[in-house]
């Protein structure tokens, strides 16, 4: 899943997971992305930072506190902050990795690889 208040960024992310074979959907607020993860069950979330209801790290904090599976969901941060210190604190909200926007197909083929191996 990919969560971007940015329509631009939510298509490109979706068009980049698409052409490397994922099967995406996308919502525009950390309140929608709470509301899919209830209905359905997802390998990997592309969470952007900075949104304006739930930003991407109070969402994070509030699936890691969460009993289940969805606990343990893969998350990666989307943001235009591209130094250590955004990195450290998208760690720090619960986050598994960390992508800086704009994002490139590179990007996405490594952490696919890295935390969806089978699925390659």
């Amino acid at each position: 899943m990919v969560v971007d208040d940015d329509a631009a960024s939510r298509s490109v992310a979706v068009g980049l997971l698409e052409n490397a074979g994922c099967a995406c959907d996308a919502v525009a607020t950390g309140a929608a992305a709470l509301e899919a993860l209830d209905r359905e069950t997802y390998d990997l979330v592309f969470m952007d930072c900075h949104m304006p209801d739930a930003d991407g790290y109070e969402t994070t904090r509030r699936i890691r506190e969460e009993p289940g599976a969805q606990a343990s969901l893969v998350i990666v941060a989307m943001t235009g902050g591209a130094f250590s210190e955004d990195r450290e604190r998208s760690l720090e909200a619960g986050m598994d990795d960390h992508v800086a926007k704009p994002v490139r197909a590179a990007d996405f083929e490594r952490i696919l690889a890295r935390y969806l191996p089978a699925a390659r």
